[in-house]
C-alpha cells in the first residue's frame, strides 16, 4: 500500500528539513523504500500522489490479425471480405483497415469502407 497524500507530504517536509529517511519511515510507520518513492514521485513530478497506470493503448499485431481471419474463414467458408472486416473490429473494437485482408477498397466506395 502506498503512502497517503498527506503521508507523502509529511514524509517530503521531514526530508526537506533534513531528516533522514529511515526517521521518516520509522515516524509513519512504513518502509524506507516506500518514503523513498513518495518522495520521489514528488521531486519528479511536484505531486504527492500516484500517478494513474494510463494504459497504453495495445497493439494487435499483424500476426494474430492473420491467425484471426484464417480461423473465421475456415469455420465460416462463405464469409466475404467485409463481413470478415466487420467481424474483426467487433473483436478488436477499433477500426480496421481493408489492407490487412489483402483487400483495397473500390476507389468509388472508400467511404463505406472508413
Amino acid at each position: 500500500m502506498d503512502l497517503s497524500v498527506t503521508d507523502a507530504a509529511r514524509a517530503a517536509a521531514l526530508i526537506e528539513d533534513g531528516k533522514s529517511q529511515y526517521y521518516v519511515a520509522r515516524v509513519l510507520g512504513v518502509s524506507r523504500c516506500k518514503v523513498q518513492r513518495a518522495v520521489k514521485r514528488f521531486n519528479e513530478f511536484g505531486v504527492y500522489t500516484r500517478r494513474n497506470h494510463c494504459a497504453r493503448k495495445k497493439s494487435t499485431s499483424e500476426q494474430l490479425d492473420n491467425r484471426f481471419i484464417t480461423l473465421n474463414v475456415l469455420r465460416d467458408r462463405e464469409v466475404t471480405s467485409v463481413q470478415m472486416k466487420n467481424r474483426l473490429e467487433d473483436v478488436r473494437h477499433e477500426a480496421v483497415s481493408p489492407t490487412i485482408l489483402g483487400v483495397s477498397p473500390p476507389s468509388n466506395v472508400c467511404e463505406k469502407w472508413d
